[in-house]
C-alpha cells in the first residue's frame, strides 16, 4: 500500500488543477482544435453534403476502399463502422448516410504519415445506403454499402 503525506497530495491535486484550467482556458495545442464543417453537417442532402465539405459532388466509386460493417444492424441506434483505404495521399474520410436528416455521419482529416483509416459509430434512421468518401491526391472516391436496419428483428 502506497502511503502519501499530506504535502504530495496537495502538490498532485494543484498540478493537475493547474493542468484542467490550461486546457480550459485554450492552452491546448494548435492542432488539438478541430474545424467544425457546420455547412456540411447541416446540408439535408448527400449532393449538397459533398458540395459544402469539397467544393464538388463529383467522385469516382473505388474498391480500394473497404468497409467493416455488419450489412444487417440489429439496433440503429449504434451502427459499429471501420473504414480503410490503400489508396495513396488521403487527406479525408467521410461518411454519408444518405437516409438520414442530415446525411453526414462523420468526418476525418489526415496528415500525410498518417494512416487513413476512421472507426466509430452511426445512428441510422432507417435501412439505407452508407458512403464512404475519401479524398484522395485532391480527387474524390466513394464506396457504397447498403445496410439494413432491423427493429425488434421484423426489418426495417
Amino acid at each position: 500500500m502506497v502511503q502519501i503525506d499530506r504535502r504530495r497530495f496537495v502538490k498532485a491535486v494543484a498540478g493537475t488543477a493547474t493542468l484542467a484550467a490550461a486546457g480550459a482556458a485554450g492552452l491546448a495545442p494548435a492542432g488539438a482544435h478541430a474545424a467544425w464543417p457546420k455547412e456540411a453537417f447541416a446540408a439535408a442532402k448527400t449532393k449538397e453534403t459533398l458540395e459544402a465539405l469539397f467544393g464538388t459532388s463529383s467522385a469516382t466509386e473505388s474498391t480500394a476502399i473497404r468497409f467493416t460493417m455488419p450489412e444487417i444492424a440489429e439496433n440503429g441506434s449504434q451502427v459499429p463502422f471501420a473504414i480503410e483505404t490503400t489508396l495513396p495521399g488521403v487527406d479525408s474520410i467521410s461518411v454519408l448516410a444518405e437516409e438520414n436528416p442530415r446525411p453526414l455521419a462523420a468526418s476525418a482529416r489526415f496528415e500525410p504519415a498518417a494512416v487513413p483509416f476512421l472507426k466509430s459509430r452511426l445512428k441510422l434512421a432507417k435501412t439505407q445506403n452508407l458512403v464512404a468518401v475519401v479524398r484522395s491526391e485532391g480527387k474524390l472516391f466513394t464506396r457504397t454499402l447498403n445496410v439494413k436496419v432491423t427493429i425488434g428483428g421484423c426489418g426495417g
